[in-house]
């Protein structure tokens, strides 16, 4: 089960970080896995990646939830939410995995707000993904 969740994880990472459109609005290498202390956007980091079985008849389905944080120094919404429309883009029209068969995908939220502190803007983006072993 685990091993599905890092492929799949690290399958997104690799989509997001080898996307043109995605590299020209924040730069290359800004999709990680955790940002370093101290990091200055932008930079979109996987926030959280929960997964459980889900009930199947004859098959073992896994439901995964992953919400990808994108941060920018713009105090703007603008930019979070063009990112979040390719992020959604490619996700929903990519065939993922090898070891696994994609049963459905789509987008759970986008939702957006700003540090006061800082001023930076943050986008949160949601998707879910079910996802069915090959044996």
């Amino acid at each position: 089960m685990a091993d599905f969740a890092l492929e799949l994880q690290t399958e997104l990472v690799t989509l997001l970080a080898n996307d043109p459109t995605l590299i020209s609005l924040i730069g290359t290498g800004k999709i990680i896995d955790a940002p370093r202390r101290g990091q200055r956007p932008p930079f979109i980091t996987i926030k959280n990646h929960e997964f459980a079985p889900r009930d199947a008849i004859a098959t073992s389905l896994f439901d995964h939830e992953v919400e990808l944080e994108f941060w920018h120094a713009r105090s703007a919404r603008q930019l979070g939410f063009q990112v979040a429309e390719q992020v959604v883009d490619l996700f929903s029209n990519h065939n993922f995995g090898t070891s696994f068969r994609t049963v459905r995908q789509n987008h759970r939220h986008t939702k957006t707000s700003i540090e006061p502190r800082t001023g930076w803007a943050k986008t949160l983006i949601g998707l879910r993904i079910t996802l069915e072993p090959i044996s």
